[in-house]
């Protein structure tokens, strides 16, 4: 062996194993190399996976802001999101607030293309509370709200779409394979989920508007008989769902916040006392919520109980036109609406006033219908009738003096004598004047009377002794009576417009 070859051979060192070690320094160097592709293939991977999710967000964005149908933007959004996420299935569910219900409304790939069935899920006000504690989640908080029930799906990644404070419904992807979903994708899915919810509000207040704009302009024609044509009306008429060859009815609606009905608390609730479990609405922004929300509850009540109904909402007025077709004399529509307001005031802490009108059976009856109404919800208003529904025809006699309370120069010694009896009830804490006139009503008869008082007839007598010493005019004169009466009501019609 020369001398060069035996000096670069380690000392004591056979040469088995010096091809040993040069063996294990290549598979080390091997190795290294390896590990180093795959870390590089896996950057790569990575890199262009992060590409193509830049890429497809970008899609994601134009499909959002686009003039596209709601139906149309959430089918892009579900297939989207879930190429973005490798997801087997991708879907949608958005929650009915009139119902508290989460119902799928759009899938990808297309529910009808599989096997599966996705049932509406009822929510109550406390599941969404919770829900706004989440922002995304890799399982359902409660599993009742898990709205698919298959076992060929292993994983979930979902996120509620939250605008503001509303709660707008869910996205879910979900995974046939075992699998367990990053931060990554879950902050990607909660940016997916906030820009989705912005897109559908967006996309509810432009159809909200279309349709209000188009529900005003036919209330307007309908209403105030502007219309140039009738067949031109019915047909804006079909195009909302109401059909004008069959009877309806006009009805106003009028929302206050219970204990604000014109100052006065409700029936058996103290003035300053508000009812249990009720909120106060400190702002304009609070109540003209509450105004959308109890409007959109009884829009839907009614239209599920009289279909082919419409509504035109303004503020916290509710201008009806309801379809008979199941109820032609309406001889339960008044019973139905006390119902439906006394389920409102005990649900939703607010209070209905409702005036309804006659049938109409012809377009040119529908001026006079609303006519009809406005003046019932007025009046029922003012002359504090316990029945929060009053009808047209339930006015009697006070229709016609509407107009005579209103004129100023409308004073007389009946007058004068009904205002002496109201500022002594009012001093003195009596009800003179309620007794007289349940007395003139039950035409003198004192049986009659105290029954309808529920006073002892020797009671009955001594306030009518009171109230002739405080009137100038002889209450057993049957000649006076009919003159009182409408005196009466003239007063309170005065007072309560006052």
């Amino acid at each position: 062996m020369s001398a060069k070859t035996e000096k670069a051979k380690p000392h004591g060192a056979s040469e088995a194993q010096i091809i040993e070690q040069l063996r294990a320094e290549n598979a080390e160097l091997q190795a290294a190399l390896s590990a180093s592709i795959q870390e590089n293939a896996q950057l790569y991977e990575n890199t262009q996976r992060k590409l193509n999710i830049l890429s497809t967000l970008s899609v994601l964005s134009q499909a959002l802001s686009s003039s596209l149908s709601l139906d149309d933007t959430l089918r892009s959004l579900v297939t989207l999101t879930g190429q973005m996420l490798e997801a087997d299935l991708c879907v949608i569910m958005l929650l009915d607030q009139a119902r508290g219900r989460l119902a799928v409304r759009a899938s990808s790939p297309n529910l009808n293309d599989r096997a599966l069935s996705f049932q509406p899920i009822d929510v109550d006000s406390h599941t969404l509370e919770k829900l706004y504690d989440f922002s995304t989640w890799t399982q359902f908080p409660d599993e009742q709200l898990n709205p698919l029930k298959d076992s060929q799906f292993k994983a979930l990644l979902s996120a509620p779409l939250i605008f503001g404070t509303e709660h707008l419904g869910l996205i879910n992807c979900y995974s046939s394979k075992t699998r367990r979903y990053t931060p990554e994708d879950q902050t990607l899915l909660g940016t997916i989920a906030n820009q989705a919810a912005l897109a559908i509000k967006n996309n509810h207040l432009v159809e909200q508007l279309a349709q209000k704009n188009l529900v005003k302009g036919f209330f307007e024609d309908l209403l105030y008989g502007v219309y140039n044509s009738e067949d031109a009306l019915r047909q804006r008429a079909n195009f909302l769902g109401c059909d004008l060859t069959k009877p309806h009815i006009v009805a106003v609606i009028e929302f206050s916040p219970i204990g604000d009905e014109d100052g006065h608390p409700p029936v058996g609730v103290s003035p300053g006392v508000p009812p249990a479990g009720s909120q106060p609405l400190q702002t304009e922004d609070d109540r003209s919520a509450a105004y959308r929300r109890i409007s959109s509850v009884v829009r839907r009540r009614i239209q599920d109980n009289y279909p082919g109904s419409v509504l035109y909402e303004h503020e916290n007025l509710l201008t009806c036109v309801i379809c008979l077709s199941k109820d032609p004399t309406a001889a339960r529509l008044k019973t139905w609406l006390r119902d439906l307001s006394r389920q409102v005031r005990s649900e939703q802490n607010m209070h209905l006033s409702i005036g309804i009108g006659n049938p109409c059976q012809n377009i040119s009856d529908y001026r006079r219908g609303f006519a009809e109404a406005s003046e019932a919800l007025q009046m029922g208003q003012k002359l504090n009738m316990e029945d929060e529904v009053t009808h047209f025809n339930d006015l009697g006699v006070y229709r016609y003096l509407y107009k005579i309370a209103h004129m100023d120069d409308l004073r007389d010694m009946y007058q004068d004598q009904v205002a002496r009896i109201a500022n002594y009830d009012q001093r003195k804490g009596t009800d003179l004047l309620a007794t007289l006139e349940t007395y003139l009503e039950c035409a003198g008869n004192l049986t009659k009377t105290s029954n309808r008082l529920f006073v002892h007839r020797n009671t009955l007598i001594q306030r009518l002794e009171r109230l002739q010493s405080l009137c100038d005019i002889d209450l057993q004169d049957r000649g006076n009576w009919l003159t009182l009466q409408v005196a009466i009501k003239v007063y309170k019609l005065r007072v309560n417009n006052a």
